[in-house]
């Protein structure tokens, strides 16, 4: 887990003010459907106590999705705004509005993380992800407009992903690349737990304990930079792992060498 609140170097602590996450996307392993938030007094009384007790000058919320019932989330910011904390957030890019992000600012929010995933509505549809590529461009120009910094998790290869598909993720990604300060890649892995694992014949999957010659290595289930072939044909793979470099490239260069 990062150690940084967004790029600053300020001393800071991982905090969970919810549990749970209400939506269907198949890539995701998130055992609890339904959102269970904390009160305000609760989440305040924990952060007079790291500020007090370990001298934390901010916080990352790191629950599954943070940004769902607008009116918890509003009475959290309302709670805190006035301890001179900053922190970030995970959300959905279609769970915001401007008026709820105008309170987490007014609440010294300095980032929110969005789940992007990609920018092909291809791939959006079969992740189930319930977003377009113009709910992403809004939440990142509403957020940066307003001041906050963005970031954007992006994961490749899910089953489908192609040469086109990655293309339409490039564009994106070039396009609202002026207003979006951190980008994390993942390589697609069919978590157990997720809808593609529990269905590996709807999408061609091998390499995993369905399979018969499957060797008990669950080390292969690591989320960062997984090299494994996971579905599909040997040529499938190499488009995806060619397409998988081009757009590693382009987010090396781009934000990690100018930004880090």
């Amino acid at each position: 887990m990062d150690d940084r609140l967004s790029t600053t170097t300020i001393r800071m602590a991982h905090v969970m003010f919810s549990r749970g996450c209400p939506f269907p996307c198949r890539f995701c392993a998130a055992a609890q459907t339904k959102i269970q938030y904390r009160s305000g007094t609760s989440t305040r009384s924990e952060l007079i106590h790291l500020k007090e007790t370990y001298g934390v000058e901010g916080f990352a919320i790191v629950d599954d999705n943070f940004i769902v019932n607008k009116k918890k989330v509003h009475a959290i910011c309302a709670a805190i705004k006035d301890l001179d904390l900053q922190w970030s957030a995970l959300s959905r890019v279609d769970t915001i509005d401007e008026d709820l992000l105008r309170a987490m600012r007014a609440s010294e929010c300095i980032e929110i993380k969005y789940g992007m995933e990609s920018g092909s509505e291809t791939i959006l549809k079969a992740m189930r992800k319930n977003i377009t590529s113009e709910h992403i461009r809004r939440a990142v120009r509403i957020t940066h407009d307003l001041g906050m910094k963005v970031k954007l998790f992006v994961i490749h290869g899910y089953p489908g992903e192609n040469a086109v598909t990655t293309h339409e993720t490039l564009s994106l990604l070039r396009e609202i690349a002026p207003e979006v300060d951190r980008v994390s890649l993942f390589r697609f892995v069919p978590l157990p737990g997720t809808y593609v694992f529990e269905h590996p014949q709807e999408f061609d999957l091998h390499g995993t304990n369905r399979d018969p010659d499957w060797n008990g290595d669950w080390s292969k289930y690591h989320i960062h930079h997984n090299p494994y072939h996971w579905w599909g044909s040997k040529d499938d793979f190499q488009v995806v792992t060619d397409s998988y470099q081009t757009l590693h490239d382009f987010i090396q260069d781009y934000w990690l060498d100018r930004h880090e």
